[in-house]
C-alpha cells in the first residue's frame, strides 16, 4: 500500500475556508468568553492554531496580553497575520507540544499497522509489535513533562483540543480497517487509555496555570449521529471528577453547533470554571497518572 496515511492526515489539519465559514460560531464563542471574564490582564489560548474559532481582534482589544500556545508555530503566525495583528505588542506566541510523540514514531506505527492489515506474513509478530509500540508510547506520554507554570495566566481557553491531540493513532488504524473491511479493534482500547492520560495531564496543567477563569470547550457528539468523540469523552470525565472532588468551581455553560465542515457539524459544550486552590493544594499534591 503506497498511501502515506500519516502525512495525508497532517495535511487535513488545515480546513479550507474555516475562517469564513466559522464566522458566526467564532463570534458567539468569543462573546461568551468576554461576557464571563472579570479580569482582563491576560488570556492564554491553548491549542490556538490559526484561531479560526476565536476572534483574536476582539481578545486583543480587551486583554492586556494574549498568549497563543500550540505545537505549530507557522499556524499561529498565519493566524495573527489573518487578523492583521503581526505588529501588536499584546500578542505572544509559544510553541509547545502537549503530547510528546514524534513524527517518526507515528510513521513506525503506520508501517506496522499496514504490515498487519495488508500482508499475510508474520501477522502474529506484527500484532505483538503494534501492542508493544503502543505500550511504549503510553509510557512515554505518561512521563512527558507538561507544565505551564502555576498561575502563569489570568485566564485561559482550551477549546476543541482534547479530540485532536492524540488523533493520528486511531485514524491510521480506522483508515486501514475501512480499506480492508475488517472489524479488528486490537489497538483501540490502548488508544483510549492513552486519551485518558492525555486528558488528565492537559487539564491538570492548564488548570494549574490559570489564576482566574478557564474556558473549556469540547465536542458532545456529531450532529445527526450517535456516539461520543474520543478525547472529548475523557476530558469531560476528568472535569466531572474534579468538580465532584471540589478541585474546581463551575460558573456557567452553553451549547453551540460548530460547523466544522460542510458534512460534519459538532455539538459543542462550553463551560467556565475556576480552580479551588485550597483544596487542590491540600488534597492532591504531586498528582501522577497511572499508565496501567
Amino acid at each position: 500500500m503506497d498511501l502515506n496515511i500519516f502525512d495525508e492526515l497532517k495535511k487535513l489539519q488545515t480546513i479550507a475556508g474555516a475562517y469564513k465559514e466559522w464566522s458566526s460560531y467564532r463570534h458567539k464563542v468569543t462573546e461568551y468568553i468576554i461576557n464571563n471574564t472579570t479580569d482582563f490582564e491576560s488570556i492564554a489560548i491553548f491549542g490556538a492554531g490559526k484561531c479560526n474559532d476565536i476572534d483574536l481582534n476582539i481578545l486583543e482589544s480587551k486583554f492586556e496580553k494574549v498568549i497563543l500556545i500550540d505545537i505549530d508555530m507557522s499556524s499561529m503566525k498565519e493566524g495573527i497575520n489573518q487578523y492583521s495583528l503581526v505588529d501588536s505588542n499584546k500578542i505572544e506566541l509559544i510553541a509547545c507540544d502537549f503530547l510528546g510523540i514524534e513524527d517518526s514514531e507515528y510513521r513506525d506505527y503506520e508501517y506496522l499497522v499496514k504490515k498487519y492489515f495488508f500482508t499475510n506474513t508474520n501477522n502474529l509478530s506484527s500484532r505483538h509489535k503494534i501492542l508493544s509500540l503502543l505500550d511504549d508510547l503510553t509510557a512515554k506520554i505518561n512521563k512527558y513533562p507538561l507544565a505551564f507554570g502555576e498561575d502563569a495566566y489570568k485566564n485561559s481557553i482550551l477549546i476543541g483540543v482534547h479530540s485532536q491531540i492524540n488523533v493520528y493513532l486511531q485514524r491510521i488504524w480506522s483508515i486501514c480497517l475501512q480499506i480492508t473491511g475488517e472489524g479488528d479493534n486490537l489497538a483501540i482500547e490502548k488508544i483510549k487509555k492513552m486519551n485518558d492520560i492525555v486528558a488528565k495531564k492537559l487539564n491538570a496543567a492548564v488548570i494549574e496555570s490559570t489564576k482566574d477563569k478557564l474556558f473549556f470547550g469540547y465536542e458532545m457528539g456529531m450532529e445527526g449521529q450517535y456516539g461520543r468523540i474520543e478525547g472529548a469523552i475523557q476530558a469531560e470525565h476528568d472535569l466531572e471528577l474534579r468538580l465532584e472532588s471540589g478541585l474546581i468551581n463551575f460558573s456557567s455553560e452553553f451549547k453551540l453547533l460548530w460547523p466544522f465542515k460542510s458534512d460534519c457539524k459538532y455539538v459543542m459544550r462550553f463551560i467556565c470554571i475556576s480552580k479551588n486552590k485550597v483544596l487542590e493544594d491540600e488534597e492532591f499534591p504531586n498528582v501522577h497518572f497511572d499508565a496501567q
